[in-house]
């Protein structure tokens, strides 16, 4: 927004640097030339001060959003714990828990191919 703003005002500057020299005696034509160039200059960039500011209000609502999954997504050490234990208690193997096998695997038996 502020560099808009001064990029705005550094336009109307040069265009009244522009008209004001006595040196610069150009056309009617040539100065309402230089006026609309520059008109189209300020409305473009007050364009693309607001889709900047637009683009800035989008990601702030998505980072605060990210920032809200974040926090209730997370556990604290003593919860990791708490479910760790309660799942190789009630539904896993230790083995499966600590990556030692899967639920369906036998280490000690060998396959045994017919055919």
């Amino acid at each position: 927004m502020c560099y808009a703003r001064s990029s705005i005002r550094s336009t109307i500057n040069r265009y009244k640097k522009a008209c004001s020299d006595n040196s610069n005696s150009g056309t009617v034509s040539e100065i309402n030339a230089q006026h609309e160039m520059l008109l189209a200059e300020i409305e473009f960039l007050q364009k693309r001060e607001i889709e900047l500011e637009n683009e800035s209000v989008c990601l702030r609502s998505k980072i605060a959003e990210i920032e809200r999954f974040q926090q209730a997504n997370m556990a604290t050490g003593q919860e990791l714990n708490a479910i760790h234990a309660l799942a190789s208690r009630y539904f896993f193997s230790p083995a499966i828990i600590e990556g030692g096998g899967t639920a369906y695997s036998q280490p000690d038996k060998k396959i045994l191919h017919l055919g």
